[in-house]
């Protein structure tokens, strides 16, 4: 009879409220698995089996030696007849006669089992359909310091049994937690990618006990520390570090868990690491880095891009200085395309919007932080996508005087996207303001709707284009970019002589589809740029990365060494659902306001602008908050995400912390 396992799909929770500073551990080759020696694998007293093949396997509970329990397989029917019939040893003295250690399927609830030499608690849940081979089920661990809920999923991942005890397999619940990265173990190489390309990485975290013997976090979220961490760390040819890129995205799978990045062009040739950090509690092994290899290649690394909206800028404006502007959050963003390259800090904001598709409705999706930006017909979707972007001018100089203005894009080179001959992206200008992390097909921002669905209506944007692009054509062979650009020379003059701004909205004509990099993307010089032929601007001076008050952590550092005040620095992401949900509520809250305003000093940032410090404080996934002293350098404490949606427990945290 085949058998059809139905498992409680149990996510991981997250008990640990305020984790401490400690040791990253390096982990770049395979550790040695635990032999388990001291292990007696006896029984004192069992009871008579009905089959002649029993199955032994046993389980090693919590950090200690003395709560070792041994679990047997029966058949209540004799061979052949099915297993059913379950003995745990619960209490773990040896004796499975015992009335209270015999359980039978499909369904059974082993009630809590008291760790025999520390604090913790176990209970297993399981589901049945009767399996003469298979057997799974769900773990949950309870403890002072840390509970979480545990499986064999997916399925490939079976518990193992022996038909001898002295050769039963271990498991250990409360081990180390060992990452695997696309089925590889650290030290071993994972891939070639090529620059331009997409990268994608799954990650699996299990507790370790024998071989083959591993139990899998859901979505490789490790309890009290959240999901494992991607990063590309690029080497210089001699092997230093030169930076920490992460991976984006992610997709859960049961046991596994998904991002990818695309290869950003600065990448040199070589060999570089995949690092997979874990924020592990200590009885699970500390905080580590699991270290990957991967070469990549690069024919293109170190030549200059082409860049057609600076040649028509030079070409129609002779002498007159160019900038580009685009969105620079941190230091080492102003990564220039092209020698002359003249990069300056700038807001922007973009965000496309999406309809109906054949499977959900987008209408209310929010698209304000993701790498991509969309335009015509995506696969699947009922309506065209159209993208906003809007440049903010209000830092230049009011007597800077622009005589040119291209709009530069970077199409990508995109699975289930291309174009047709004649297909074109024009822009017409926006006539009301929007939000780029509220708004979507349906509204300008929260509770403000557009005149008409996908900011289509008379109030929405005007009627004439300002400036169009053919893009037909796209891919050609082996194109894996093209930097297209509209001349937005007379709106953008407007904008400087005091018309407001509200940015343009770019929209899709002609056969097929497109995508392109957003004001996020990780590969700085391929962001959507304005370029501006102008005079009377302090090029050096504007360099600067403009950042928004409440964003800036440098700022923040210096007023909380002047006011001796301890630095609470909290971590989001702008594709982070949770993150917005606190924002807005935790974080709005009056007390908790009042509270950040008179006894600390308070930061907001991005984490994917400031992914190394993230590493270097231990925060494994967003939002969190991270306290530090004064000094803006020492650590107090780590308050992860589910305290922070509790107003009055993240305040309890928050006063606990600074003590």
């Amino acid at each position: 009879m085949k058998m059809k396992l139905i498992i409680a799909v149990l996510a991981a929770c997250f008990a640990l409220q305020i984790a401490r500073a400690a040791d990253v551990v390096v982990i770049d080759k395979p550790e040695a698995l635990p032999t388990f020696e001291w292990i007696g694998r006896t029984l004192v007293k069992e009871p008579a089996y009905k089959s002649e093949k029993v199955r032994y396997t046993i389980w090693a509970l919590g950090e200690g030696k003395k709560s070792v329990m041994t679990m047997v397989w029966d058949e209540s029917g004799g061979t052949g007849k099915g297993y059913d019939t379950f003995y745990f040893d619960t209490n773990f003295n040896g004796d499975l006669t015992e009335a209270a250690k015999c359980f039978h399927g499909p369904t059974f609830d082993v009630p809590k089992i008291k760790e025999a030499d520390g604090p913790r608690e176990f209970s297993i849940h399981a589901v049945l359909e009767g399996d003469n081979f298979n057997w799974q089920s769900a773990w949950e661990m309870t403890g002072p310091e840390v509970g979480f809920h545990v499986s064999q999923l997916p399925g490939n991942l079976k518990i193992q049994w022996s038909n001898a005890l002295k050769t039963a397999p271990v498991y250990h619940l409360g081990g180390r937690a060992e990452v695997h990265a696309n089925g590889k173990n650290p030290g071993e190489m994972l891939a070639t990618w090529s620059a331009g390309g997409m990268a994608e990485v799954s990650t699996d975290v299990n507790l370790v006990g024998e071989p083959q013997c591993l139990l899998r976090f859901y979505h490789s979220n490790v309890p009290g520390g959240g999901e494992a961490q991607i990063l590309l760390r690029t080497l210089s040819a001699g092997g230093a570090k030169l930076e920490d890129i992460p991976f984006t995205g992610g997709c859960g799978c049961a046991g596994s868990y998904n991002k990818g990045l695309l290869i950003p062009s600065r990448v040199p040739p070589g060999a570089h690491q995949v690092v997979v950090q874990l924020n592990r509690p200590a009885f699970l092994g500390g905080k580590a880095e699991f270290i990957f290899t991967v070469r990549f290649e690069n024919p293109d690394f170190g030549k200059p891009l082409i860049d057609p909206a600076y040649q028509a800028l030079k070409a129609a404006y002779p002498g007159v200085p160019i900038a580009s502007l685009r969105r620079v959050a941190a230091p080492g963003q102003e990564l220039k395309g092209f020698p002359e390259e003249n990069v300056v800090a700038a807001q922007v904001f973009d965000n496309s919007l999406y309809g109906p598709t054949r499977d959900w409705d987008m209408s209310l999706f929010n698209a304000g932080g993701e790498p991509s930006l969309s335009l015509g017909a995506q696969i699947h979707h009922k309506v065209d996508a159209r993208t906003l972007m809007k440049f903010d001018l209000s830092a230049l100089p009011k007597d800077v005087k622009i005589s040119g203005a291209q709009l530069r894009l970077t199409l990508s080179n995109s699975a289930f996207t291309g174009t047709q001959p004649g297909a074109k992206i024009t822009a017409y200008a926006m006539k009301r303001e929007w939000n780029e992390l509220e708004c979507g097909w349906r509204n300008a921002k929260k509770d403000v709707a557009w005149s008409a669905l996908g900011a289509d209506g008379p109030a929405d944007h005007d009627a004439e284009a300002v400036g169009s692009v053919d893009i037909g054509g796209f891919p050609a062979a082996k194109e894996k970019y093209r930097f297209v650009t509209i001349d937005l020379s007379e709106l953008v003059k407007k904008w400087q002589g005091g018309e407001p701004n509200y940015g343009v909205v770019l929209k899709y004509s002609g056969g097929g589809c497109v995508k392109f990099h957003s004001s996020e993307f990780q590969d700085y010089p391929f962001r959507p740029t304005l370029l501006l032929a102008c005079s009377g601007l302090d090029l050096k001076a504007a360099a600067a990365p403009a950042v928004a008050l409440d964003a800036d952590l440098e700022a923040a550092k210096v007023s909380a060494k002047k006011a001796n005040k301890p630095l609470v620095v909290k971590f989001f992401s702008p594709t982070c659902a949770v993150c917005k949900r606190v924002q807005e509520t935790t974080f709005a809250d009056a007390e908790v306001k009042a509270s950040l305003a008179k006894n600390y000093q308070y930061v907001n940032v991005n984490i994917d602008d400031h992914a190394q410090l993230a590493l270097e404080l231990g925060v494994g996934s967003v939002p969190a908050v991270v306290m530090l002293k004064s000094d803006g350098q020492t650590k107090l404490g780590l308050i992860n995400s589910e305290k922070l949606t509790d107003t009055t427990a993240f305040l309890t945290l928050l006063s606990d912390a600074g003590k």
